[in-house]
């Protein structure tokens, strides 16, 4: 069972969320993001530090694909499509895991905004059963100002609630996320 939890873990923590933590994009324009994401574990121990499963080392790469499209004034829709390869140990699976639709909303001239996120109950390759997807809803509230030409500081807070399906119990999750950056440019910034 535990390793039913770490595999799940890897494969989600991988996948990422369907919105970033930026304002919405202008009317009418589109915006495509791709990543990489690795996670990798070296195993489980006790609680006296003992390795309890020698030999076993979990890994799942990822590759998350954000589309965004501006649908009104201040309004976007956002669509995460993520793909997962996981070896052996992580759980063996690989395809599209379930994909993502949030809306998120920010009057013109706020630093702030709020989003509604839905994550649908379909996959596919290995992620289409065993265990079969789990739907989920979120809230929350993102933040993106500017203090000066050089610093800003961009942030989101919300709430996934899971619905039990199946073998799916719930699992939800609250997200607090804070990123102070140095803009150097229009294209180039370093953040912690």
């Amino acid at each position: 069972m535990k390793l039913k939890i770490i595999a799940a873990c890897l494969a989600f923590a991988g996948a990422g969320h369907a919105l970033d933590e930026y304002l919405p994009i202008a009317k009418g324009t589109w915006e495509i993001d791709a990543g990489y994401s690795l996670v990798s574990g070296t195993g489980r121990y006790n609680a006296s530090g003992t390795k309890v499963d020698p030999g076993t080392s979990p890994m799942s790469h990822g590759i998350p694909l954000q589309i965004k499209y501006g649908v009104a004034t201040a309004m976007d829709l956002e669509l995460m499509l993520p793909i997962v390869t996981q070896n052996t140990d992580a759980g063996g699976k690989t395809g599209m895991d379930r994909p993502e639709l949030a809306l998120k909303y920010a009057r013109p001239g706020w630093t702030h905004g709020y989003y509604l996120n839905l994550v649908l109950p379909v996959g596919l390759g290995d992620f289409s059963s065993n265990p079969a997807p789990g739907t989920a809803v979120g809230v929350g509230a993102v933040y993106d100002n500017r203090f000066t030409e050089a610093f800003r500081l961009v942030g989101m807070a919300g709430y996934l609630y899971s619905i039990e399906s199946g073998d799916n119990k719930n699992a939800d999750v609250l997200t607090v996320y804070a990123k102070p950056e140095y803009v150097m440019n229009l294209q180039t910034g370093l953040y912690l």
